[in-house]
């Protein structure tokens, strides 16, 4: 099926000799110039082949046919003009997507079944493909509807994965942060003071236990050896 607008009959120079009463009016009364420019020049055989071209004329898109009549021996022409945006919804059963076609002014010529059915639908994403002639001049918008609710809710979902990752990381950091310094750093200081509340109760002969970071191994040296030549002195100063 197609949505006819006209049909009109030119001679074979293309003027034009009549249209039907039906369909839109205030048409030129000339060939749409791509259409013209593509069979005025052609000659013999050629002229035998039908022609075809998308066009518009006051905003409205239109698609018209040449076929010739009288056989070999051409008498005319007809135009067969059509509505194109009838036959591009079809685009939609296709690629399985909402359409809709549009007026290069943005005013809608017709919409897929789908695309209805999902109007007003915050996740859908619009994008516009220009249709355009043969001199690559615009005709109408062809629109297609992307609904990103399956992405959003996949992008939702990796993005969770990777907050809670970090999360985890930053959990395991801190705990191996506190046993590392429990056992570098707070252990050996409590064992540190507890070596050191022994010697302030006369034991001397304490064994120092050197565990711990660079500077309380440092440090439990230095007392160890304060204390072994403190002993040495108190012994030599008996003998």
């Amino acid at each position: 099926m197609v949505d006819l607008k006209k049909i009109r009959l030119f001679d074979l120079n293309f003027n034009l000799v009549s249209g039907n009463t039906l369909g839109i009016t205030g048409l030129p009364k000339t060939l749409n110039p791509n259409l013209l420019t593509t069979a005025k020049p052609r000659v013999k055989s050629a002229r035998l082949q039908p022609l075809s071209s998308l066009w518009q004329h006051n905003g409205q898109p239109y698609y018209s046919t040449l076929m010739p009549f009288g056989g070999l021996s051409i008498k005319g022409y007809f135009e067969i003009i059509t509505g194109p945006a009838h036959n591009l919804i079809k685009i939609s059963d296709t690629l399985q997507i909402p359409v809709q076609i549009q007026t290069l002014e943005q005013e809608a010529l017709t919409s897929s079944a789908l695309w209805q059915a999902l109007a007003g639908n915050d996740d859908n994403v619009l994008q516009t493909i220009a249709l355009k002639d043969k001199q690559a001049q615009p005709i109408l918008n062809i629109v297609l509807s992307q609904d990103m609710s399956q992405l959003y809710q996949k992008v939702g979902f990796i993005r969770n994965i990777v907050i809670a990752s970090f999360i985890g990381l930053v959990i395991i950091m801190l705990i191996g942060s506190v046993i590392t310094l429990s056992k570098m750093l707070f252990k050996p200081i409590q064992a540190l003071a507890n070596e050191l509340q022994q010697v302030c109760q006369g034991n001397l002969n304490i064994q120092f236990k050197h565990k711990g970071v660079k500077e309380l191994l440092f440090l439990s040296h230095a007392l160890e050896n304060h204390l072994n030549s403190y002993d040495k002195c108190m012994t030599s100063g008996r003998s």
